[in-house]
């Protein structure tokens, strides 16, 4: 929960993710389960932007809902300014883990 890629909610029932394998947060206190998926940066919402503002749409029917918000924020941000081919790769290249084969973007 403290690095990697952000933690999110379908609080909405948005759908439209690619689920991948099942796993376990373990924090100080308890055994959390989640399931790795894929979603579109654009029906990400995180409470704030990246620049800081308050987000007025956050937690609005469809949107999947960001737990980690400042995560979420970077990583909407990256995609909005066409910067996220780094993270995209590191992503595609950690199938193995998350259970989600997705198909290789163009260099």
């Amino acid at each position: 929960m403290q690095d990697g890629a952000p933690v999110v909610a379908d609080l909405h029932g948005v759908g439209g993710m690619i689920l991948g394998n099942a796993d376990a947060v373990v924090t100080g206190k308890r055994e959390i389960p989640i399931r790795y998926a894929v979603v579109e940066a654009e029906s990400l919402s995180a409470s704030n932007f990246a620049d800081g503002s308050r987000n007025p749409d956050y937690a609005t029917p469809g949107k999947v809902v960001a737990i980690n918000n400042g995560r979420t924020a970077g990583v909407v941000e990256a995609y909005r300014r066409g910067t996220a081919a780094k993270y995209r790769a590191t992503i595609e290249n950690a199938a193995a883990t998350h259970g989600i084969p997705l198909p290789r973007s163009r260099p």
